[in-house]
C-alpha cells in the first residue's frame, strides 16, 4: 500500500478509541505485554480487522490522537487559572480521558 492508498482510508475514531481502551497493553506501560512487540503487533492487526483498515494505519491514527491529546492537556496546564480567554475543549477530550493516568 502506498501513501496515496493510506491517505484515502478513513478510520472510525470512536470505534478506534473504544478498541484501544479495550486493549490496555497498547498504552499501559505497567503491563508486561506493553513491552512485547509481538503482542502489540497482534493487537493492532486485530483492531485493523475490526475496523476494516490495515493495523499500521490504525496505529498511526492512534499515535496522532494520543499526541494531540497530550498536547491539549499540556496547553491546558499552561493557561493561567481564571483566564479570560478560555481554551475551547478539544472534541475528543472526554473520549480520551481513560489515558489520564498515563499522560504524566
Amino acid at each position: 500500500m502506498n501513501q496515496d492508498d493510506s491517505a484515502s482510508l478513513t478510520v472510525d475514531v470512536d470505534r478506534l478509541l473504544f478498541l484501544v481502551q479495550s486493549n490496555p497493553a497498547i498504552f499501559n506501560s505497567s503491563m508486561k505485554e506493553y513491552y512485547n512487540v509481538d503482542v502489540i503487533s497482534n493487537i493492532w492487526t486485530d483492531i485493523g480487522k475490526e475496523l476494516n483498515v490495515p493495523g499500521n494505519i490504525c496505529k498511526s491514527k492512534w499515535n496522532n490522537l494520543r499526541n494531540s491529546y497530550v498536547r491539549y492537556l499540556r496547553d491546558l496546564k499552561k493557561m493561567p487559572s481564571g483566564s479570560v480567554s478560555k481554551k475551547k475543549k478539544w472534541h475528543l477530550a472526554d473520549a480520551m480521558e481513560f489515558l489520564l493516568p498515563w499522560t504524566g
